[in-house]
């Protein structure tokens, strides 16, 4: 049996209610589940539109905001699925979107998120950023952000002092990951760096390296030298250690 032909397109003003319903009726599974786990009276404060409407009021206020950040995707000239976005400074940032339950149309995701990450291009986007839940209702969103997001990769870039942070960083994730804790050299380790799509570290060899190599980066700032050396490069892309927390 043919998958049906999938098309992406802007959305139209005359989307817009389609649109919200789709958004509420996605997010069926997953409000039900939260409000098990807040109870009624924290599920009434967190949703005072009511269960079947609050997602639907909140991708209408993006569309009223941003109009023209929003893609629908169409099987046979209806609606099936919809996508929200921001670009946020060098981020495409990718919002509320979801695939229309009642049509259960395979590939409705993929073929939002190609265009979405193709938008993120044009726009020079360094990366794309999206939030999700671990918990089951999200599963199909989790699905569609690792099929076409990124493996991470953890490296040591001193192997005496930094393998004990990999095991830390990587105990208890549940997505397919690589550790290295010993490149055997600095050669090494820049050949590495040049392969990533992003590097993010709090190493400044590690930041200089992927400079150097071309590397979209993100610094963590632990020392002043380390914000001293990513201004100095014109990047502004990065974080005090201090402002981190477990989430």
């Amino acid at each position: 049996m043919n998958r049906p032909e999938l098309s992406v397109r802007r959305c139209q003003p005359a989307d817009w209610e389609t649109i919200i319903a789709i958004a509420n009726r996605a997010f069926r599974e997953i409000r039900r589940y939260t409000r098990e786990q807040l109870g009624d009276k924290l599920a009434d404060l967190a949703y005072p539109g009511g269960d079947d409407r609050s997602k639907g009021n909140e991708v209408r206020r993006h569309l009223e905001a941003h109009p023209q950040q929003c893609l629908v995707c169409e099987s046979e000239g209806v609606i099936v699925g919809f996508a929200t976005y921001r670009i946020d400074g060098a981020f495409g940032v990718i919002s509320n979107n979801g695939a229309d339950p009642d049509h259960h149309i395979p590939g409705t995701g993929t073929a939002l998120y190609r265009e979405l990450l193709r938008i993120f291009r044009e726009k020079g986007c360094r990366a794309a950023k999206v939030v999700t839940g671990l918990t089951e209702p999200f599963a199909p969103a989790r699905h569609a952000y690792e099929t076409h997001g990124l493996t991470p990769v953890f490296l040591a870039v001193e192997k005496f002092k930094d393998p004990d942070m990999v095991r830390r960083c990587t105990d208890g994730l549940e997505i397919p990951f690589y550790t290295i804790t010993d490149a055997n050299g600095y050669e090494s380790i820049i050949g590495i760096l040049s392969r990533m799509q992003m590097v993010i570290s709090m190493r400044l060899h590690a930041l200089i390296f992927a400079a150097g190599q071309g590397t979209p980066l993100v610094g963590i700032v632990y020392d002043p030298k380390v914000s001293a050396f990513l201004r100095y490069i014109g990047e502004e892309q990065f974080v005090d250690i201090k402002q981190l927390s477990r989430e």
